[in-house]
């Protein structure tokens, strides 16, 4: 802009100064943060994130900032220069190795690197990892956390018996743990955590895949009563008939089986 001062006398004569010229801004629009909504762990463990655009006015927006933490505190990891894109995926994240938390920025205003003073939500993806004894299998898992958009029942718990199987609900929890009976010898399961958005998306954490096991049933000893020594030197045990219950199938139904009541041992 240019500016210049003029005085004018009643001879008709005017005093006038020097041109001045000089460059000025102002803040310019301010661009809302967007509303980071969810964190999800795909099969190859890059981790997606899932947001809605902020409803205020996009001029003088410059880009989306991503902030990543993987351990060793906050860095700005990436942008995106679209105002309308509504996800973005970390292609050198491993999801399914360890959890990664993420919060995002709004840069605008005149210069373009201008933020509102706070930041998007910091989410985190889902780790989950089980563990075993006899007969349960515990599933932990960190914080998304819950937000006031999140599904009301909380996390989705899901598990499938065999590989390739799709993975069903198991249970829903607020909490960060939850158990499986285990009914079978030797069972490999896998477990997902998945927490629901009312925006339409959804958190998925990764997939762990473990083995487990129950003791099945366990069958009384025999009732060893007798002792013979026979004619030709051998020698014959004799015991009580156990009728045993064991189980036939997954709904512990129970099928009654005789124990042999004899044998005979040559020394």
């Amino acid at each position: 802009m240019l500016h210049r001062i003029v005085l004018a006398d009643n001879s008709g004569c005017t005093s006038e100064s020097n041109v001045d010229t000089n460059t000025f801004t102002y803040l310019g629009n301010v661009v809302d943060n967007p509303d980071l909504r969810c964190v999800s762990v795909l099969p190859n463990g890059q981790i997606q994130l899932e947001w809605l655009t902020p409803l205020s006015s996009s001029a003088n927006f410059n880009e989306f900032e991503i902030y990543r933490n993987s351990g060793a505190g906050f860095v700005l990891y990436d942008s995106v220069s679209n105002f309308n894109q509504v996800s973005w995926t970390d292609a050198f994240a491993n999801g399914n190795a360890q959890s990664y938390s993420y919060y995002m920025r709004s840069q605008s205003g005149c210069t373009g690197q201008v933020d509102n003073g706070a930041t998007s939500a910091t989410l985190n993806s889902i780790y989950v990892t089980t563990t075993g004894i006899l007969g349960q299998a515990t599933i932990n898992w960190n914080a998304h956390p819950l937000l006031p958009t999140s599904a009301a029942t909380g996390y989705d718990v899901q598990t499938s018996y065999l590989t390739g199987n799709s993975l069903t609900l198991l249970t829903s929890t607020l909490g960060l743990t939850a158990n499986e009976v285990i009914n079978d010898c030797d069972t490999t399961l896998l477990h997902r955590i998945v927490l629901a958005d009312n925006s339409g998306c959804t958190s998925e954490s990764n997939v762990d895949t473990n083995t487990f096991t129950y003791a099945r049933n366990v069958v009384d000893n025999p009732d060893l009563r007798c002792v013979s020594v026979l004619p030709n030197g051998q020698i014959q045990l004799e015991w009580l008939t156990r009728l045993v219950r064991v189980p036939t199938s997954m709904n512990l139904k129970f099928t009654e089986i005789a124990v042999p009541d004899s044998y005979c041992m040559t020394r």
